[in-house]
């Protein structure tokens, strides 16, 4: 509803002259007429805008509702904007604490667990180190009885042992001074099939360099072997271990005159007369290897002295010097020319 200024006139206008045409009005006072008509034109105008009062009144309302809803949307937007942001911050402070003490803490515990590491490392190494010095006085105490010629079971068993904690050790050179140990028991005590068996696993071995000896007194005990059953597998052994020595040591003495004993062995045993020369030419053709250095001589002469005091094998030696005195003189005066001179 709107009320303009020329409708207001006309309302107290048209008030006004109705009550000068009523003839009552012409007796009162002027004084009290005037009030009375100012009181009549007043409550028309008020009747004439009570409902504009109340229009304005419930515009005002909801205009003041609006405010305060639109405005308190907006505190309420404002604060959980304002939450999430101060929120993601605390949480992102939080996070980076927390990412920080994590990394912090890692890197200490790498660092405990690096030094525990090198004291471990180096406790093991200590222990290793010990293990290595009490089997290598146990080495030597067999190589003493060795030695003394005082070879028991024990003692090839106590071998054993020992090869397997250098195995567990992991080091080569004590393997190889066990396999030399346990080869020259294994002869002593006739056990050339378990020296077999060890030799078999670690002949190949790229890491492991056994003694040509080793093949020489496994050899050695496959002699007598082959002496007692005269099969010929054991003598096929026998010449294998002789070669496998000459192949780690080229022109070893001890292996041309274990070779020389077991083709005078063959010769003593054969009844063929016409295998006998074959067996001579053999042995002239070894003799002549070993003539190869002043070494590799007095090896074959040092071995044929020294295994002499076995009557097996003092026979085949004989049995060469008898059917090749010649080559035999010839090899001797080789000898005695390699001797060093004083």
């Amino acid at each position: 509803m709107s009320v303009n200024k020329d409708s207001l006139n006309n309302l107290i206008r048209n008030n006004l002259q109705e009550m000068l045409s009523d003839k009552s009005y012409t007796r009162i006072p002027s004084s009290e007429f005037d009030n009375i008509m100012v009181e009549k034109i007043s409550s028309a105008i008020d009747d004439k805008f009570k409902n504009l009062y109340w229009y304005v009144g419930f515009i005002g309302f909801i205009l003041g509702s609006l405010l305060f809803y639109s405005g308190n949307r907006y505190l309420k937007d404002s604060v959980q904007n304002k939450f999430a942001e101060e929120s993601a911050s605390i949480q992102g402070k939080i996070l980076s604490d927390i990412e920080k003490e994590v990394i912090s803490i890692k890197n200490e515990m790498e660092s405990k667990l690096k030094d525990i590491t090198q004291k471990l490392e180096k406790s093991t190494d200590q222990l290793t180190d010990a293990k290595k010095e009490i089997l290598l006085i146990r080495l030597e105490k067999i190589r003493n009885e060795i030695d003394s010629k005082v070879v028991a079971e024990e003692t090839f068993q106590s071998l054993k042992k020992s090869l397997k904690e250098s195995e567990s050790l992991i080091d080569n050179a004590l393997i190889e001074k066990v396999i030399a140990l346990l080869s020259t028991a294994s002869y002593y005590l006739q056990k050339e099939t378990e020296m077999e068996k060890v030799v078999q696993t670690y002949m190949n071995n790229e890491n492991i360099k056994m003694n040509a000896n080793v093949f020489i007194n496994l050899a050695s005990g496959y002699f007598y072997t082959y002496h007692s059953t005269q099969d010929s597998n054991d003598k096929v052994k026998c010449l294998f271990y002789i070669n496998e020595s000459l192949k780690r040591l080229p022109y070893y003495g001890e292996a041309y005159g274990l070779k020389l004993e077991l083709l005078m062995l063959d010769f003593s045993r054969t009844t063929d007369a016409a295998e006998k020369p074959k067996f001579l030419e053999q042995a002239k053709t070894v003799l002549d290897q070993g003539k190869y250095s002043g070494a590799s001589i007095n090896e074959v002469i040092g071995r044929f002295s020294r295994v002499s005091a076995s009557k097996v094998e003092a026979d085949c030696i004989q049995l060469l010097k008898d059917n090749l005195p010649t080559e035999w003189q010839e090899f001797e005066d080789l000898a005695k020319q390699a001797q060093p001179t004083t």
